[in-house]
């Protein structure tokens, strides 16, 4: 049989070398893919990781825990202190109005108030029901320990 002249028919294993090229490319390209999402979601969770490290302050956050604690601290103080009179034990107010004020503040908590209406109530409350001023101090002196150790 005579020889083709016609180049591109001449070298059978150059065509069929490009045609398992581009198979192997097309394998290799979904592999790679993944590999690229995977490497560009692992590049913005550290772009965010570092930004969050140089935004967070650790004194700011712990001034800012501070205050919600001596927040709740206020809000669970009983506002009252147990006195013994004559052999009976009771309850008086721990709310005193320093001089040149019109402010009551609580000597347990520190809380300022300027209206001693609904402390009155309360300590009427719990001389009418002790229970509920232990459970009251109890939770006060859980949060007391939370912020002053």
């Amino acid at each position: 049989m005579p020889k083709s002249t016609n180049s591109h028919h001449s070298n059978p294993t150059l065509f069929g070398s490009f045609v398992q090229q581009s198979l192997f490319i097309m394998d290799f390209l979904p592999d790679t893919f993944w590999k690229l999402v995977v490497a560009v979601f692992v590049l913005i969770g550290a772009v965010v990781a570092v930004k969050v490290g140089f935004t967070f302050n650790i004194n700011q956050w712990q001034e800012s825990k501070r205050k919600r604690l001596k927040e709740k601290l206020q809000a669970k103080c009983p506002h009252a202190v147990p006195i013994k009179e004559g052999g009976n034990l009771g309850l008086e107010s721990s709310f005193l109005s320093p001089s040149g004020t019109t402010g009551w503040v609580c000597r347990r908590c520190g809380l300022v108030t300027h209206d001693m209406r609904g402390a009155t109530y309360m300590l009427e409350r719990y001389l009418n029901n002790p229970e509920q001023y232990i459970k009251q101090d109890r939770a006060f002196h859980k949060v007391h320990k939370k912020l002053y150790g």
